[in-house]
Formats: C-alpha cells, sequence, structure tokens
C-alpha cells in the first residue's frame, strides 16, 4: 500500500487513477505488481505497507533494457533465483544487443524480444515483472551503491532468497571461441603470444579515455611485444592518425584514407603552422575489430586476450563475466561501484581532486570543467597505464578498486519540515543533498560553511546586465509591498546586500532602509561607493546568532527582503525565528532563492561543479516555505518561480 505524501505537480491520465490503481480517499493506492510499485516510488508516495516475499509466483518477467553492463548487472540475482526457487519460469525481455548478453543462459528458461510500446501487453501473461531499464541513470543511490547490489537486493527482498556469488556471467560456445582465436592466428598472433585488448570508449563520452591515448597505448604495448586488438563500436579511429604539433604541442588528428598512407601535409589548427604527418596507422600486431563484431564476436575476442584495458563500458563488463583480468581506467564515476565483484579486475583511479564527481548519467553530455573526455580522464597517461599493464601481465602486481568511502553521517530527517525518510538525490565529490518526500524541499547536510569573503570577488564591478536585473528586482519588491504597507511607513532590512546596489536603489526610492552583510570586505566596498549614510546602517553580522541580531530587533523593520539569501544555511528553522523577532507585526517577508525545481541541472551536472555545489545548502519548495511560515506565525501572499527556476516567495506576519 502506498500512502501520497505531497500533492502532485502532474495531472493522472484519468482522475484519481494512476497505471489503472485507484486513489483513495484517504490518499493510498493499494498494488502487488512491482512494475507499479516502482512507479510510486519515483513520486511522492511512501510505502507503508508491511514488506511481503512473493511465493506465488510461478511466471516472472524480467525486463532488462539498459546497455550491456545493466543487463550484466542482473545475472547473479537470476542465477540465485533459479538455484533456490528452480520452480520458477524466468523470462527475460531485453534489447537486441542485450539478447547477444543472456544468449545461452542456462538460468533464463525464455527470451522475449519487443518494442518498448509492445511490452506491457505482455504483463497480464504473468505473475510478476520486475523493470530493470534505466534503474542505474534514475536511482540516486548508485552513486554509492555498487549496481550489482543494487540489482541483488531487488531479488532478495521480491524472492526472500540470497545472493552470495554476485559475478556476473556471459556463457560463450566452444565454437564461439574457437572462430575469435582462428582470427588472431589469421592475423599472425601465435600461442606464445600476449594478447591485449583496448576497449575504445564508454557508451558515455565524459567517462571514455581519449581516442588517440587509446592509439598511443597500443603502439607502446606493441613495441613491448604484445599483440593488441581493438574493440568497440566505432571504427573511424582506425582512419585517424593522432599526432601533436611540434611546435605548440596541440594535439589533433589528421584522416587517412588509404591504407598504405605515406604522408599528409597539415596546418596546426592552434599556432598555423605547417607540420608533415607520416606514417599509418596499419601497424603489424594492431587488430582492428572496431565496428566490425556483433557483440558476442567481441565478448569471443575477449575470451581470448591475455587483458583487457579501457573505461568503464559494457565490453569491460563482459571481461568480467568472462573472468579475463583487466584495467579499468575510471574518472567520473568510482570504480568500487563497478567492479568490486570482478576478482580479476584492476583499477585506476583518477586522483584529481574533483573525482569522483559521479557524472554517470546517460544524459551527461560534458563535463562542466571542458570536454569532450573529461579532463580527469586526460590525467590518466598511456606510460601509467603501460606500466600496470606490463605489472599485471607479469604477475607482479595487482591494482583492486579502492573502496568507495562515503560519509555514514547521514541526516535522520528534512531539515525542514522533520520528516524521517528523506532521500538522496544528488551527489559532487562528499557533498550529499536530499530531498524530503513530503514537502520536496532539498538540502545538504555536510556542505562546507561559506567563504563570504570569495562573493566579493564576483560584485568587484556590475555589468550593465546585471544592473539591469537588479533594477528589475527593486522595482518587483516596491510593487510587491504597495500592496500591504503605505510606502511612507516603510522600514526595510536588506539581508546579504553584496556591495549595497539594491539597498541604495531603496534608498532613493525614498524608503528607510537598512542592510545586514557578512563579509566585512562588501561592507568597506558599499561605504566606498555609496556613501557614508550607510556606515550606521550597514551591519557586519551572523544571522544565525541569537546574540549578533539584537541590534535588529531595536530597528523593527516592517520589510525584510532576503534574495538569494536562505540558500546558504543549513537550518532554516533558525533564520524564520530570527524573520520573526525582527520583523515588526503586519510586516511583510519577501524571499527569492533557487528552488527545488533545479535539482534536475544539478543532477545532470550540466551547471555545478564541487565548489558551487557546497555554497548552496537549502533549496526549498513551496510546500517547504508554507510549513516554515505556519510553525512561524506568518502567512503566505504570493508565491512563482522565476525564469532561471528561482521561486520569489511573499509572506505576511
Amino acid at each position: 500500500m502506498y500512502k501520497l505524501l505531497a500533492p502532485l505537480d502532474f495531472t493522472p491520465p484519468y482522475e484519481g487513477s494512476f497505471l489503472g490503481c485507484k486513489l483513495d480517499e484517504d490518499n493510498t493506492i493499494t498494488t502487488s505488481k512491482d512494475y507499479i510499485r516502482r512507479f510510486f516510488n519515483r513520486l511522492f508516495f511512501e510505502d507503508v505497507s508491511i514488506p511481503e516475499i512473493r511465493n506465488n509466483i510461478q511466471r516472472l518477467l524480467i525486463i532488462m533494457q539498459g546497455g550491456v553492463g545493466d543487463t550484466l548487472f542482473a545475472t547473479p540475482g537470476i542465477r540465485a533465483l533459479k538455484e533456490q526457487k528452480p520452480e520458477i519460469e524466468i523470462n527475460v525481455c531485453t534489447w537486441n544487443i542485450g539478447l547477444g548478453i543472456i544468449r545461452n543462459n542456462p538460468n533464463i528458461d525464455k527470451q522475449i524480444f519487443t518494442i518498448p510500446s509492445e511490452l506491457a501487453l505482455h504483463y497480464p501473461d504473468f505473475d510478476e515483472v520486475i523493470d530493470f531499464s534505466r534503474v542505474i541513470g534514475y536511482r540516486p543511490e548508485a552513486e554509492y551503491t555498487n549496481s550489482y547490489d543494487i540489482y541483488n537486493q531487488h531479488f532478495e527482498e521480491l524472492f526472500g532468497i540470497e545472493i552470495n556469488n554476485k559475478i556476473p556471467e556471459m556463457f560463450l560456445t566452444p565454437d564461439e571461441k574457437i572462430q575469435a582465436r582462428n582470427v588472431l592466428i589469421d592475423n599472425g598472433v601465435k600461442a606464445t603470444d600476449k594478447v591485449v585488448g583496448i576497449i575504445d570508449q564508454s557508451s558515455n563520452i565524459v567517462r571514455s579515455w581519449p581516442y588517440e591515448y587509446s592509439l598511443e597505448l597500443s603502439y607502446k604495448l606493441i613495441d613491448l611485444g604484445y599483440k593488441v586488438v581493438m574493440l568497440g563500436n566505432n571504427n573511424f579511429l582506425e582512419n585517424k592518425r593522432y599526432f601533436t604539433c611540434p611546435i605548440c604541442e596541440a594535439n589533433q588528428s589528421v584522416e587517412i584514407n588509404t591504407q598504405l598512407h605515406i604522408q599528409t601535409i597539415l596546418r596546426c589548427r592552434n599556432c598555423q603552422e605547417i607540420n608533415i604527418i607520416t606514417g599509418n596507422n596499419q601497424v603489424p600486431g594492431i587488430l582492428w575489430a572496431m565496428g566490425k563484431t556483433d557483440i558476442r564476436q567481441a565478448a569471443s575476442l575477449i575470451s581470448q586476450c591475455d587483458l583487457v584495458i579501457g573505461p568503464d563500458s559494457g565490453l569491460m563488463h563482459i571481461a568480467g563475466a568472462l573472468n579475463i583480468p583487466s584495467l579499468a581506467i575510471f574518472g567520473p564515476l568510482h570504480s568500487d561501484l563497478r567492479l568490486r565483484y570482478m576478482p580479476q579486475a584492476n583499477a585506476i583511479q583518477s586522483d584529481m581532486k574533483c573525482s569522483p564527481c559521479f557524472s554517470h548519467n546517460f544524459h551527461v553530455g560534458q563535463c562542466p570543467l571542458g570536454g569532450p573526455n573529461a579532463p580527469c580522464m586526460w590525467k590518466i597517461t598511456p606510460d601509467e597505464v603501460v606500466e600496470k599493464s606490463i605489472d599485471i601481465l607479469s604477475g607482479v602486481k595487482y591494482y583492486p578498486p579502492p573502496t568507495i568511502e562515503i560519509d555514514s553521517n547521514k541526516p535522520k530527517e528534512c531539515v525542514v519540515c522533520k520528516y524521517d525518510k528523506p532521500r538522496q538525490v544528488f551527489r559532487k565529490n562528499i557533498i550529499e543533498y536530499y530531498q524530503c518526500p513530503k514537502c520536496r524541499s532539498i538540502f545538504s547536510h555536510n556542505a562546507p560553511d561559506n567563504n563570504w569573503e570569495r562573493y566579493q570577488n564576483r560584485w568587484t564591478e556590475l555589468s550593465d546586465e546585471l544592473k539591469s536585473v537588479l533594477h528589475d528586482e527593486v522595482e518587483k519588491d516596491l510593487e510587491q509591498i504597495s500592496e500591504f504597507i503605505s510606502k511612507d511607513d516603510i522600514k526595510l532590512l536588506e539581508l546579504g546586500v553584496g556591495e549595497a546596489y539594491y539597498l541604495n536603489e531603496m534608498q532613493a526610492s525614498g524608503l528607510d532602509v537598512y542592510g545586514v552583510e557578512a563579509s566585512k570586505i562588501g561592507v568597506e566596498k558599499s561605504i566606498e561607493k555609496y556613501g557614508d549614510w550607510l556606515v550606521d546602517r550597514l551591519f557586519s553580522l551572523n544571522f544565525m546568532k541569537t546574540e549578533e541580531i539584537e541590534p535588529l530587533k531595536n530597528i523593527q523593520p516592517n520589510v525584510i527582503v532576503a534574495r538569494n539569501f536562505i540558500e546558504h544555511f543549513k537550518d532554516p528553522h533558525v533564520l524564520w525565528a530570527h524573520f520573526a523577532e525582527i520583523l515588526a507585526d503586519e510586516g511583510i517577508l519577501i524571499l527569492a532563492s533557487p528552488s527545488s525545481e533545479l535539482i534536475n541541472d544539478w543532477n545532470e551536472s550540466r551547471i555545478v561543479n564541487t565548489e558551487e555545489a557546497g555554497q548552496h545548502k537549502l533549496m526549498p519548495s513551496r510546500f517547504g516555505l508554507e510549513e516554515l511560515c505556519t510553525i512561524y506565525g506568518f502567512s503566505p501572499k504570493f508565491f512563482g518561480l522565476l525564469p532561471n527556476r528561482e521561486f520569489y516567495f511573499v509572506a505576511k506576519k
């Protein structure tokens, strides 16, 4: 049974119904189908039923329409389920590439291939449906929990089984392995040769190692006497020649149109100097298999390798499933989240300060620090990979994935409404953000304290565009104030004045104004810019400390304006208590701040790096603001979302 905790922000397909389940008068829904339960878990519902182990399942459908790795994540659970409950008929529906992964798996009874739009038509034919489609991309715990554990937990909770062996598995036939060996023999590989497979890329360019590094690595390994198999989807690497300009040292590439390429004259894109590029990629010892194999042929070639090298990718998981030694290159994602249950997996984890940032989602287009390959992946050089590869191939040293370190000090409740089951929705390095399912506010419990002087460096000179924005804010606030208070009686207190542009504009409009700025540099610059009249009206204090706000109580303002202020503090209750103490009766409170609607941008890592994420501690929702108003004696008067998805909120005491 699921209980709705907060108002919905969308209209159901038809009134009161979700996936055919009726929303009762007490805001509860009763369902037993697992695919429906997963739908409710993504919304603002709480599971209020007692967990029930399903013992009456005869036909089970498992949907795995993710990537290669996502398909392999489920194989340990399928194996354990078949061993412990063999009476269950296990049916698997997956993409075409997934069918290649699960083919010949003795634990799977039937395979279904269908298009997504027709998938729901099969649901009535089964007693239970488990949908693993994109579960890693959408579940926040994937940023700190091993992917195999996430899948295995689902099997354990639903069926009451225990999964001890979490190693993935894939089954190749003897003929497939023989064919792969014959391909190597036809390309001059002897039985005594050591074969290294190099994976060209991940499914996401952010997590991929640079192509030119892969090519340089292959040349270095060949020089050391190894044979190389280039693996992956794209064959354009075979037709490119990567080089470094000897003048400016800029990395670039040139297209090679013939296998017997001799030389190309090329102007450097950076310094415009002329370069003569000689040689080609048809180096003896390289087998170019990229873009020339299906998934099982690629897996068969991997089975013949002594070592597989590359970024986090489906082919790397295949190496783990076939128990082939590997050296995986990780930057944005932590290697422990993928490699923990692969006995022969080695890892190189980037040592950049911001790594891992957990930019694993399929929709992340580019690292905020540059791209297309993330800087943390560029930092792992071919020389470092060669050195570790030699150690692994010679049995000298093993490089296990480091254990992920997660802050165990999790918040026990929402900082706004005190609901006791907040969910993690975003993480940058160690900075964690949680969302309350009840009031929808987002907060961080472990973000560091702000350096207020940092902001002054960004406000030294205001651009004309920013001045225009601030002027519009003044006009908007004056319009709101005039609805409740006569202009002649306004005594206004601004919190977080920056360099007092807004405060100066309000004073020019005839208001009696005061301000608070935590940065002493900001106070000094404000007085220097706008005059000595600010000396007795601008306070440098910590608004969170009760003993420091005493001077503000004596002012008794009937307007408090806090624009881009409340998001910098962890405890909104201290803020609201101080608002209530300082503000005169019948006074109004004006707030503007990033809202919880911004979380998608943060989660996709398009606009936020680690340092910026740590500056904001709280992103309230409308429901959270109304909850605080109720507690501290305010009456909400206006709520609106600005074009940048910040909110504008007005309340009256």
